[in-house]
Order: structure tokens, then C-alpha cells, then sequence
């Protein structure tokens, strides 16, 4: 069994004309046939699995026997040879392996086909010595009474490591054709979990077919296949023997339990409910009314109140009255995914005709009375002169804290409080409230009121696990008091996920912390769980059917809710995927939904339970474990108001009870400034001197010692500083400020550089002459081993090219650079300067306050482009740019549209250019960048690079994978084809709808900068956004 799954995995030709194109041993490197269905599909019928080229495999022949007639006899592994892995095969093992391969291949009821099936075939004749071993393992095993012979040569493992890892072999003797291994070939098959490895590119007439559907991701980096999850079924599968006549067993334990432990246990197991029907009356809380009657009064309004307790119904209530009135309202959201789910809830309340959407991507009636949208967009709008909202709703308001979107929330709230638009802030997790409120006062007109109320409306009980079942927390003490009375370990076991199933806990969210473990998590709980009834698996099957997009759904995914009620959530899946999951999960359906922290804001699952399987997430600085606030929205998602009377929550890596603390919020103004958002900040206040005033009022300077004093000059330019009674310089008209002084010590460590390298003469002359002698020697000569040949030549290549480059600046600097360098230092007006020491405390103080600091470098760095003028205003060029609206690459098309690069005319060729700016999910090597680019921005000014060891980097803001997935998407190819060539490592589905998203949004600002634009955008964005890109009834 261990061996024969790949076997298993690998699709055959399914007729006639596909078997003669086969050609080779199976496995071998002339088995490329196309697949008659996707690596998640099924055939038909079993008939059709097994009429394959070569037999059927022994050991699968064996295995399905053993499990007919319920053989007690034989074990797997290598039996008779003393392996450790050999399990002896009582009829549960036989049933829990078996239930993973017949759920692989969606065969319920069936765990393999029956051997009758297979039509009658001789199998092929070995193409070589290893293919004639490699089919002698794969015969049916031996009694395990009998020692099995060991052949000569033959190592323990199989195959040998050689072969295994696909090297090609030297000829055999006796005229014996050499190539690869056939084992090298099986890692290349499709594993369990949808990985399809890479295989070498394809004739045109040897493709396989277009548009067959793929996994949801794209498969992902997961890359353990069938058989170790029935190794994992076998090698622990020491079982409790099942009831009489009943189903196998879920659990699997180190030895049955003691009678009287599961007796002593059994009444403190926790059994949920039955659910609230549905239709029954929700009565408002006395909070909810105050928060409508604040708002009524004209006053700004702050809520604070738990997960699940009803903060969006007061939210409904005030749109409802603004839209009688005739008002226009807004309702920010921080995911676009959780814009597209309010949306359709706000059309079914108040009409298609009253609701918009605006996300950057997708932009759909913008005038209607109601609009629901990211709150950079909002942020957008409200920066190009639209403040006629009556209320805005902001939904998740910790985000001011965030490190790359804190600036945009920030200057948000700022902007609408001081053009007196009335807020309501909606927020679970944050601690200081009244400092929100007490700053939206402070910088606006209007009154800042705080609803505050602590009782969750539905009970949240923490469970933990325990080998009988899931207790409350608090029993926690007597089972284990019970564990040490019968002898039991004294560590509590690792959760098992069919408690929940069993003591009906469900449904149940889990939470896990990267895609690739929430993806194994969900396939290890489908494996394990019975399927649905019929009605229920009818009843998921009709809404599906329902979709607009369901062409697009992963038939994986498919099976996966419509067998199991298990559901997979994670950024990897396509825009239907994510529709189709959530669905199912509001309306009730699904019995577990495994994700990532995308589920954890706002999406209103009816769960019962919610589970925290990982205790880390990737995040901008590497992995980092989860904050008090990610913990608190997760497990606030447990037991929704008006649809349980209880939730339960677990999290099985923290000992004892949870106790997070709420976080107080933070301003990000100090941590971060990024370029496309400074140019657009600057855009919509008119430039440095009136976004200085906006944010003398931010929440930084609230929080801080420096309330009410003026902060630095955000220019370092002269007019700019002085204006500001920040410094006063010298009467020298040379002297521009501190752009002058700036340049002045550029000027000085040039010169000090250059004069080093003049001293070193002599050495860099003997690098140079040693590099060329090496790569000389080394390319002349002969090396065996090849790695190291291309290793040391790519060393030398290097220090050549450096000693060179050197050699080159010393010569120029002899030729009289340095001579004019020293000759520029004399003159300088900074050389002679009698504040000199002044000047530079002055513009220590100015770069390194915690607020104007980081804005002051993006400043200079945007005057030295030309993207602003002396007095910190954008120029024409930066007035160009702010029309992205803080998109990523807003400099870098600016300037190629300035220079007549980037024209209406040439959009159509230059879409490889633009598709590569929105790549962010790809990294490049430096040298692949444009250097105009990385000039534009550097690192200590962009987020995007990534330091690797060595002190190597990446950039992640340009990559030609996403260029060419935009070209070919726009080109026409299938979607099914497009990913399965560009889908690899981490990049899955999601990430290339993700792309073409960021495609979209980027190219919606070139008719703002020019009108010309608007014909060839419009077209550009109806191909562009169409299923699978946008859910169908978005699309354009």
C-alpha cells in the first residue's frame, strides 16, 4: 500500500487513440498521455480508471482483496525484514486507509475498484534493469510467516537514492536502452492535495486539454501525496475496536480507553444545542438605541462592543434613515471580499438601484445614494473634492493602526471630520475608545460619543480536549485528576476534530495560520468524517447549481462540501470559490470551514465553534505570532446573535483559560510613508504646508506630548522652513535650505569615497589582474564536477566586474573628478558657514521627529525627482501621478507617460509593463528591475524589498510572470490553461486574480491624467474584468 498509491494517482488514456500515444513502462519517461480528467477529477465509471496500458498494480490488487474477505494476516511496510512501519492489518486499519483513497478519488462507498473490472492485460515488457526491479517491488506481499529473499544489489528503501532522485543513468549493458528512472517520473504525478509537480514544456500537439479545471489555488506548495496520508492512517492506527455493527472507528488512541474513565468522564462532555429557528424576532439592546439616538443628534459615535453583539444592526438603522431623508451614506470595509458580501446584503435591504460598490477594481453605480467601499477609495473620493456624505461607517477602525494602511485610515478620518461628515467607528478589539473619540473632537466640529458594552448577548464557552471528548475548560483539573486515577498519560491528547462532529459542535470554523495548513487541515477532517445524507448533500448540490460562476469551482472543492460539508476559505481561492464557500457557510450548510485570518473580520458565518489550530501567521516581518486583537475577532465569530444560544470556542495550543487583552490603537503615521500615498496626500491637501496642519491634528500628535505646538516643516526647503519659524538661515542667496545642507554632505562622502579608492590604487590594479587570471584559468581548464564550475565562475564573474567598475572610477577620478569634487567643496556655501553646527541640529531634529520625520524624506525624496517644487507642491508631473490614487507604480507611470513612453495609442503593447507592476506576489532579482524603478524607490523608503542572507535582495514590485499572465488573459486563453502554466511555488489562483486585479485598478487612473485614455481603459477593463477575475454579476 505504501508504495502503490502514486500508482493510484496517475491518470491513464482513457481509449483507444490515448493508449497508442502512451508510449514506455508506467512511470517511465515515455508515459505522457494526456490526462482524460483533471488531477481532482474522476472518471465515470471505475472501468474507465482501470483501463489503463499497464495492469493494474499488484499491491492494489492485494490491498482490495485483504479488505473483501477481511484478512486478519498480513501487515504492510516490508514485513519478514524487520521494518518498523509494519502495522498489523486489523479490519479498521484496512477501512481507514482504504476511506482515504476512496475519497481521494471520490468514490464513496468504494476503496478501490473491484479487480473484476480491470480487462485482462500483459504487462509491458521493462524498458531497462531498474524498470524490471522497480515492477518486482510492486508485487503482492509476501505471508509474513516467510522471510522474504533479498536480491542481490538490492538496497532496503527501494530503488536507491540515485535513481530516486531522476538523474539519468549510464547505459546498461547488453544493449539495454539507459534513461531515467521510472520512480523519478512518479514525482511528477498529482499528489493528494492537487500538487501538480512541474514536467518539462510540451509539444503543441502533445498538450493536454484546454481549460480543464484545477484545484482550488492552483494546488499550492503541498507536496506530500496520497500515501503519506495513509502511511499516517496506518502507522498510528492502532484503534478502538468499533461498536458491533457500527460504522469504524473516528478515534484513534494508543490503547482502548478504561471503561470507567470514559464513565467518569461522559457527564462533563459538552453537547451543543439545538439552533434559534430561524425567523425569530431580534429585540434591540438598549446600547443599539442609544447608538441610533446619538447619531440621530448630529454626533460622531464610537462603538465598542464584542464580536457577534450586534454593532452592524445600529449601522442598518441610521443608513435606513439617512436614505429616507435623502442623504448620501458610505460604508467602509477593510477587505474587498467583505465589500462584495456587503453589498449583496445591502441590495436585498434597501434595492439594486440605492447600492454601489467601489473597490479600485470594481466600480459600479458610484451615485447611488449608498456606497459601499474600501476606505482607500473613499479616502480617494473624498481627496478629490466629493464630501457630500451625510455618514460614514467605518467598519474595523483598528486598522489606524496598521503598518501599511494606518496613514490612509488616519488622514481618512481627517479628512471627513474636517469636512463635519458624521462617523460611526465599529470595533471589537480596541481598548482606548475614548481617546478615539476625545481625538475626533478635538480635530472636527461635532460631539465624539462612546457606546460601550461588555456583555455578549450569546455565552462563549472555552473547551478543551480530553480522551473521551471535549469538556468545558473548567473541568480541566478533574480529568486530569481523572487521568492519573486509571494510569493514563498525563498530558492532555491533541484535539480530535470529530468530537466537535460528534458532540454536535457544529458548524465549526478553524482558523489556521498560512493556506498550505488550513488546505491539509480540511483534507485531514473531510478524510475523517462520515458523508452527508442525501438531503443535505441535495441541498448543497441545488445552491451551487445556483452560482453564475460555477464553471469555475474547483471540482476538489466541489466534492469536498458536497460529500463532506467541509469548506476550504483562503486568499489561494478564485473570487467563485470564495462566493460558493460563503454561502454555504451563512446559510448553515457546511460542517466545518477551515481558513485563514481572511474569515476572522466581518464575514457573518453561522458557526457554533470556533477553532484556533495555529498560534502563528505570516506576516511583514516574517512569521509573527497572532496579537490579542486577531485572537479576539477569531473567537468572536463563535455563536452569532439570533442564530445560537451558546458558542463555544478552542484553542488547543494555550494551557488553561484565554484571557487576551484588547490593544489600544496606535497612530502609524510614525512608522511608515510611503510615496504613492504622500503624493496622493499631497494632492488632496494642496501641498506640504496644508498636510502639516492636517496632521498637527493626528492622532500621533494627540497622543503625544506635542498637542497644540506646530510640527516641523515637512520640505526641507528654504521658504518652507522658515515660514514655519523653524530655522532661520544665513543671508547667502546659495543657500537653499536644508536641501542645501543635504547635498553639502552627499558632496563630502563622494569625495572622501573617491579619494579611498585613489589611495588603494595599487590593490584594486592586483584584484582586477587576479580575477581576470582565475576566470582565464577556470574557463581554459577542466573541472569534473560541473556545480562547482558554474559556482566559482559566477564568484569570479562578480569580483571581476567589481574590481573593474573600481578600476574604471579610479581612472575618471585621476582624469579630474575628484579634482572638481574638492574644487565644489571649496565653494560650497555650507564650507564656510557660520551655522553650520545650527543648521545641522536643525535638520537632525526636523528627519528624525517622530512624525514630520518620515513624511520629510518622502518629501525630499519627491523634490529631487521633480515630483515637487521648493515649496513642498507637486509639480505637474506629481499632479500626474496623484491620479493613480496611491496606487504602487504612480511615479514610475507618471514619468513614462511624461516622456511619451506610455501613450493611448500604445496601451495595448505596453499591457506586459503595467501587468508587471501588479505583480506584488512574485519577487525579481535587482538586475531584472528597471534601475529608473529602483531610483524611484528606494529601499529605505518602499516596503517592497526583502533582504535575504548574505545581504542579498529581492524586489517584490516587479515581476514579468504577471505581465505575461495579463498579455495572455487579455489575449483570450482560457483561464484553466493560463493558470495551469503560471501557478508554482507560492503563487496560486487567487494570487493571479489578485494580479489582474491590481491590473485593473491601476489603469482606472490614466483616464484621470489624460481623457484620452478613457476608450482604450474601457476596453482594457471589460476584458480584463470577466469571470473568473470579478463574480459575474460584478463584471463590467
Amino acid at each position: 500500500m505504501l508504495y502503490c498509491l502514486p500508482w493510484l494517482c496517475a491518470s491513464a488514456p482513457s481509449s483507444g487513440s490515448d493508449a497508442r500515444r502512451s508510449k514506455g513502462t508506467v512511470g517511465g519517461p515515455g508515459d505522457r498521455a494526456p490526462q482524460p480528467w483533471g488531477p481532482h477529477e474522476v472518471g465515470p465509471a471505475p472501468t474507465r480508471f482501470l483501463a489503463s496500458p499497464p495492469q493494474w498494480p499488484a499491491r492494489v490488487r492485494t490491498l482490495h482483496a485483504w479488505a473483501r474477505r477481511g484478512d486478519r494476516r498480513y501487515t504492510l511496510g516490508s514485513p519478514g525484514r524487520g521494518d518498523s512501519h509494519g502495522v498489523r492489518l486489523t479490519p479498521e486499519v484496512k477501512a481507514a486507509a482504504s476511506a482515504v483513497v476512496g475519497e481521494v478519488w471520490n468514490t464513496p462507498g468504494h476503496a478501490l475498484p473491484d479487480p473484476a473490472h480491470v480487462a485482462p492485460r500483459s504487462p509491458p515488457a521493462p524498458a531497462h534493469r531498474g524498470a524490471a526491479a522497480h515492477g518486482r517491488r510492486l508485487r503482492a506481499l509476501p505471508d509474513p510467516r516467510q522471510r522474504a529473499p533479498r536480491r542481490r544489489g538490492h538496497r532496503r528503501g527501494g530503488g536507491g537514492r540515485r535513481a530516486a532522485a531522476g538523474g539519468e543513468r549510464r547505459a546498461a549493458p547488453g544493449g539495454r536502452a539507459a534513461g531515467p528512472h521510472p520512480q523519478a517520473d512518479e514525482a511528477r504525478l498529482p499528489d493528494a492535495l492537487g500538487r501538480q509537480a512541474p514536467r518539462p514544456r510540451r509539444r503543441a500537439d502533445d498538450a493536454p486539454p484546454r481549460g480543464r479545471p484545477r484545484p482550488p489555488g492552483g494546488g499550492g506548495a503541498d507536496r506530500g501525496p496520497v500515501c503519506r496520508r495513509v502511511r499516517a492512517v496506518v502507522q498510528r492506527a492502532r484503534v478502538v475496536a468499533p461498536a458491533e455493527g457500527g460504522a469504524p472507528p473516528l478515534r484513534r488512541a494508543a490503547k482502548p480507553l478504561p471503561a470507567a474513565f470514559v464513565e467518569e468522564v461522559r457527564p462533563r462532555l459538552v453537547h451543543g444545542g439545538p439552533p434559534i429557528p430561524t425567523g425569530a424576532a431580534v429585540v434591540a439592546d438598549p446600547w443599539q438605541a442609544r447608538v441610533v439616538a446619538e447619531l440621530a443628534a448630529g454626533h460622531h459615535v464610537v462603538v465598542d462592543a464584542p464580536t457577534g453583539a450586534g454593532k452592524t444592526w445600529p449601522a442598518q438603522e441610521a443608513i435606513r434613515g439617512w436614505l429616507e431623508a435623502g442623504g448620501r451614506c458610505c460604508y467602509t470595509v477593510p477587505l474587498k471580499a467583505l465589500a462584495n458580501d456587503k453589498l449583496r446584503d445591502f441590495v436585498a435591504r434597501f434595492g439594486e438601484g440605492q447600492v454601489g460598490i467601489h473597490t479600485g477594481d470594481v466600480k459600479l453605480r458610484l451615485d447611488a445614494p449608498l456606497l459601499v467601499a474600501t476606505l482607500e477609495s473613499w479616502r480617494n473620493l473624498l481627496a478629490a473634492g466629493d464630501t457630500r456624505w451625510s455618514l460614514a461607517v467605518v467598519d474595523e477602525y483598528g486598522m489606524v493602526s496598521d503598518h501599511d494602511r494606518g496613514l490612509s485610515y488616519e488622514t481618512a478620518l481627517l479628512l471627513a471630520a474636517r469636512a463635519n461628515i458624521q462617523l460611526l467607528l465599529l470595533s471589537a478589539s480596541v481598548s482606548n475608545s475614548d481617546e478615539i473619540a476625545a481625538w475626533l473632537a478635538a480635530a472636527g466640529r461635532a460631539q465624539a460619543s462612546v457606546i460601550r458594552d461588555a456583555t455578549r448577548p450569546v455565552e462563549l464557552v472555552q473547551l478543551s480536549a480530553s480522551e473521551a471528548g471535549l469538556v468545558e475548560i473548567t473541568a480541566e483539573a478533574e480529568v486530569a485528576a481523572a487521568r492519573r486515577r486509571h494510569g493514563l498519560p498525563p498530558a492532555p491528547p491533541d484535539l480530535d476534530y470529530l468530537d466537535l462532529f460528534r458532540q454536535s459542535l457544529c458548524p465549526c470554523l478553524v482558523m489556521a495560520g498560512t493556506r498550505k495548513a488550513a488546505r491539509a487541515l480540511a483534507e485531514a477532517i473531510a478524510a475523517r468524517l462520515p458523508s452527508l445524507d442525501r438531503e443535505a448533500a441535495q441541498e448543497i448540490d441545488a445552491l451551487l447549481r445556483d452560482l453564475p460562476d460555477r464553471a469555475f469551482l474547483s471540482p476538489w472543492l466541489v466534492r469536498l462540501m458536497a460529500t463532506k460539508g467541509v469548506g476550504y476559505h483562503s486568499a489561494a481561492l478564485v473570487p467563485a470559490e470564495k462566493e460558493a464557500v460563503e454561502r454555504l457557510g451563512k446559510g448553515g450548510l457546511l460542517r466545518f470551514i477551515v481558513g485563514t485570518t481572511t474569515l476572522a473580520m466581518g464575514i457573518d458565518f453561522s458557526v457554533r465553534t470556533v477553532v484556533v489550530a495555529s498560534r502563528t501567521r505570516p506576516g511583514s516581518d516574517g512569521v509573527q505570532p497572532f496579537s490579542d486583537a486577531e485572537l479576539i475577532q477569531m473567537l468572536g465569530r463563535a455563536g452569532r446573535r439570533g442564530k445560537e444560544r451558546v458558542g463555544y470556542s478552542v484553542v488547543p495550543w494555550h494551557p488553561g483559560a484565554v484571557a487576551f487583552q484588547r490593544e489600544a490603537l496606535r497612530s502609524a503615521v510614525t512608522t511608515t510613508a510611503d510615496l504613492d500615498q504622500v503624493v496622493a496626500l499631497l494632492a488632496a491637501t494642496g501641498g506640504a504646508a496644508p498636510l502639516r496642519d492636517l496632521l498637527e491634528n493626528g492622532l500621533a500628535r494627540f497622543q503625544g506630548e506635542g498637542w497644540g505646538e506646530p510640527l516641523p516643516p515637512l520640505a526641507p526647503s528654504r521658504p518652507v522652513v522658515e515660514a514655519a519659524n523653524w530655522f532661520r538661515f544665513p543671508a547667502d542667496p546659495r543657500c537653499l535650505g536644508f536641501a542645501t545642507r543635504l547635498a553639502h554632505r552627499t558632496l563630502v562622502r563622494d569625495q572622501q569615497r573617491l579619494a579611498g579608492l585613489v589611495r588603494e590604487r595599487r590593490t584594486w590594479l592586483h584584484r582586477l589582474r587576479e580575477a581576470e587570471i582565475d576566470l582565464r584559468r577556470l574557463t581554459s581548464g577542466g573541472h569534473r564536477q560541473r556545480g562547482h564550475l558554474e559556482r566559482e565562475r559566477r564568484r569570479l564573474e562578480l569580483d571581476h566586474r567589481e574590481a573593474r567598475a573600481v578600476v574604471e572610477e579610479i581612472r575618471q577620478a585621476r582624469s579630474g573628478r575628484l579634482a572638481k569634487m574638492e574644487s565644489d567643496l571649496t565653494r560650497h556655501p555650507c564650507t564656510r558657514c557660520p551655522l553650520q553646527q545650527a543648521c545641522a541640529d536643525a535638520d537632525h531634529r526636523q528627519r528624525n521627529h517622530p512624525v514630520a520625520g518620515p513624511l520629510t524624506r518622502a518629501i525630499t525624496h519627491l523634490q529631487t525627482h521633480h515630483f515637487c517644487d521648493a515649496g513642498g507642491r507637486l509639480t505637474p508631473l506629481g499632479r500626474d501621478a496623484a491620479c493613480f490614487g496611491g496606487t504602487y507604480g504612480s511615479l514610475y507611470l507618471a514619468r513614462r507617460i511624461a516622456t511619451g513612453r506610455l501613450t493611448p495609442a500604445n496601451l495595448d503593447t505596453k499591457i506586459v509593463l503595467l501587468g508587471a507592476l501588479a505583480g506584488e506576489r512574485w519577487e525579481a532579482e535587482l538586475s531584472e528591475v528597471p534601475a529608473e524603478l529602483l531610483a524611484l524607490y528606494p529601499p529605505e523608503l518602499c516596503s517592497r524589498y526583502r533582504r535575504l542572507h548574505g545581504g542579498h535582495q529581492r524586489f517584490g514590485g516587479y515581476a514579468w510572470p504577471a505581465g505575461e499572465l495579463a498579455r495572455r488573459w487579455l489575449a483570450g486563453e482560457p483561464w484553466g490553461v493560463v493558470a495551469a502554466d503560471l501557478v508554482a511555488g507560492g503563487v496560486m489562483e487567487g494570487d493571479l486574480v489578485r494580479a489582474l486585479q491590481q491590473l485593473a485598478d491601476l489603469a482606472g487612473g490614466l483616464p484621470r491624467l489624460d481623457p484620452a485614455f478613457r476608450d482604450p481603459v474601457a476596453r482594457l477593463r471589460h476584458r480584463l474584468l470577466r469571470p473568473p477575475v470579478v463574480p459575474a454579476d460584478l463584471a463590467e
